[in-house]
């Protein structure tokens, strides 16, 4: 087992001016793929009960075999295989291009050495299986994150277990600059030999095959953008207010006011596959300067899901919206709307003090609604991954629900999180191993 602290590297490619040189460096890397592909149909990696769009949780078993059939007789010091979870950050600047990595899961798998010939020599035509078994742990060691912090309720977040990311059949809402993946890696490895002959120096990959697999966190730790608790969050109100106006060109009728806490939690099905709607309760007041202004009626309440992923290429040492370089990437898509309302405006003083009016009018009158939301998601077209902030990549939504009144749009930004429920194994009530426990368990 081993972790890897983030690490950052940046590459500019020079193009050979020579024809010549150009072809020649084409050529050899044609030969150089061509014998690296022969090499590795030389082994193959199985996975049980697994295929393509299979969705593994934390608990979840990753087990099968490495099948090893050489055509020619291929030497050997050490076979590895490995279960490996990657964040990866790609900047591009003109004529520049940046990559970021950091290795937060690697956990190699105990190969007794009666699993392969003792000559070290697989030989042709001759078949080799090697058993293989890991269990997805549920949160990371803490050297997965080892870089200064500013605060440790960040660096828990950091060693909890993110998502694939980038890597699902239908569209999860990011973009191709950012990536979270998680594969078995199976290497045979040679040693290579020193200056004075000797074979003790390091091990070079002589064949290797991935597979990669499919990750949805089952974390049940709500987790919000600046690290607020659950009791903190829904304490919090959030509030947008708005002049209404009959026509672009005149005089406000008055001022609505929207308020709401934080929406209950999306939670997704252990796959992904489906998604409990979210409930949220929106307070409206309108608040008028002429009492013989009716209330404004209510044309149509809408509402978006908007997914930020937040990346950058070195560390975070906070949540992203307190660390100065992060970076920035956002979409939505439309939620389904149903919404029960007490069917009328009612009179009512204002509980507003951040909206005033003239000293002078006091004719002004004050009427309030409240409208009880169901927002779903649709899941048929996007796939939803769960809150998440890691050193390189987090994963936020918001939902802007939006009423339409006469002329105007008032939109009230509210957070949101998402949540994906345990899978069987967690739903048994066995405790997750930790990683010290995971190597004991495939041992």
């Amino acid at each position: 087992m081993s972790s890897h602290a983030p690490s950052s590297s940046s590459s500019l490619v020079a193009q050979p001016k020579n024809k010549s040189t150009r072809l020649a460096i084409g050529l050899k890397t044609v030969s150089g793929r061509l014998r690296r592909h022969t090499q590795n149909n030389a082994i193959e990696l199985s996975l049980e009960h697994h295929y393509t769009n299979k969705v593994y949780s934390p608990g979840s078993a990753v087990s099968g075999e490495l099948h090893i059939n050489p055509k020619h007789d291929l030497h050997f010091d050490d076979v590895r295989i490995t279960l490996l979870g990657c964040c990866q950050v790609r900047q591009e600047d003109f004529n520049n291009t940046s990559l970021a990595r950091h290795t937060f899961l690697a956990v190699d798998m105990p190969i007794s050495p009666s699993n392969y010939p003792s000559t070290r020599v697989f030989a042709a035509g001759v078949s080799h299986t090697i058993p293989f078994h890991f269990v997805i742990p549920n949160s990371l060691l803490p050297t997965a994150c080892s870089h200064i912090i500013d605060h440790e309720s960040a660096r828990a977040h950091h060693t909890s277990l993110p998502s694939s990311m980038g890597d699902w059949e239908k569209d999860d809402m990011t973009t191709d600059l950012t990536q979270v993946k998680y594969e078995v890696v199976a290497q045979i490895l040679q040693n290579t030999p020193t200056e004075q002959g000797s074979t003790a120096g390091a091990k070079k990959k002589a064949v290797e095959v991935r597979k990669r697999v499919k990750v949805l966190s089952s974390s049940l730790e709500a987790v919000s953008l600046n690290g607020d608790d659950d009791t903190a969050k829904q304490s919090r109100t959030f509030r947008k207010t708005k002049a209404i106006q009959k026509s672009p060109f005149s005089k406000p009728l008055g001022h609505v006011t929207l308020r709401a806490s934080q929406a209950t939690t999306i939670c997704l099905s252990s796959d992904g596959r489906e998604a409990t709607p979210s409930l949220a309760t929106v307070d409206i007041e309108f608040e008028t300067m002429d009492r013989g202004i009716s209330p404004p009626k209510i044309d149509k309440v809408a509402a978006k899901l908007h997914a930020h992923t937040w990346y950058s290429a070195t560390p975070m040492s906070d949540f992203p919206d307190q660390h100065a370089i992060s970076k920035h990437y956002s979409t939505s898509m439309s939620l389904g709307v149903e919404c029960t309302d007490d069917s009328a405006w009612l009179p009512s003083r204002s509980e507003f003090p951040e909206v005033h009016l003239p000293e002078s009018n006091r004719q002004s009158a004050t009427y309030t609604r409240t409208f009880q939301l169901v927002l779903t998601p649709p899941t048929r077209t996007k796939t939803l991954l769960p809150n998440f902030h890691s050193c390189l990549i987090s994963r936020t939504y918001k939902m802007a629900i939006s009423f339409r009144l006469h002329h105007d749009t008032v939109t009230l930004d509210i957070p949101v999180t998402i949540q994906a429920e345990a899978g069987d194994y967690l739903q048994k009530e066995v405790q997750l191993p930790s990683f010290e426990e995971a190597l004991h368990i495939i041992a």
